[in-house]
């Protein structure tokens, strides 16, 4: 029973965290419709803006950006960042994956764009999970260096492929475990096959 109301329950959780998702995505997307809108000039000088400040724009430029790259095409694309911003496409790849992942988030507000960069390397359901981890132990993310936050998601990493990897062992242990009294079984109806065999005569 305890079972049943705690799969529920995990059924219930997981079905309001897609809703939060996917109700987040949806305003980003809402948002970059809005940005659509505008000129490829209004665009331009605004992007040019936020590179400028980008260390608290990140998210402002990353969300430009995505549009821009949406509307033209990928050689018109690479030539637009030259032109205006002498970025390369790798990038301007971090500024977006920056919007994407950061743009609905209430914490980005006190990160750097090093930081934001930085946290890139964990994977995007996890970011969340990390930030406030880290809020919960007394070390903001916001109060890190580089150096001390990549050593933290390098570690983070690390814990985390170690579950993975425990994880595994004990589901290789159940499936054994539940496979054993077949193997078993089979065996015992082996040997009382043989026991049970007729004997062959010996020639005399």
């Amino acid at each position: 029973m305890c079972v049943v109301m705690n799969f529920i329950m995990g059924s219930d959780t997981l079905e309001q965290e897609m809703t939060v998702t996917t109700t987040e995505n949806n305003s980003f997307e809402a948002e970059l419709a809005e940005l659509n809108k505008l000129s490829d000039e209004q665009l331009t000088i605004e992007s040019k803006i936020y590179y400028l400040q980008r260390g608290l724009m990140t998210i402002e430029l990353g969300k430009r950006l995505i549009v821009m790259k949406r509307r033209l095409g990928y050689g018109e694309w690479l030539n637009w960042l030259e032109n205006n911003f002498k970025l390369s496409d790798r990038t301007a790849q971090r500024f977006m994956a920056c919007a994407e992942r950061f743009g609905n988030t209430t914490t980005s507000s006190h990160l750097s764009q090093s930081q934001m960069w930085e946290m890139l390397a964990l994977p995007a359901e996890d970011t969340e999970k990390f930030i406030e981890a880290k809020k919960a132990e007394g070390t903001p993310v916001e109060d890190m260096t580089v150096k001390k936050l990549r050593e933290e998601i390098q570690q983070y990493k690390q814990r985390a492929e170690n579950l993975n990897s425990e994880l595994e062992r004990s589901r290789q242990i159940s499936a054994q475990a539940i496979n054993a009294p077949t193997r078993l079984n089979l065996n015992f109806k082996v040997c009382l096959l043989i026991l049970t065999a007729p004997k062959n005569k010996t020639a005399r």
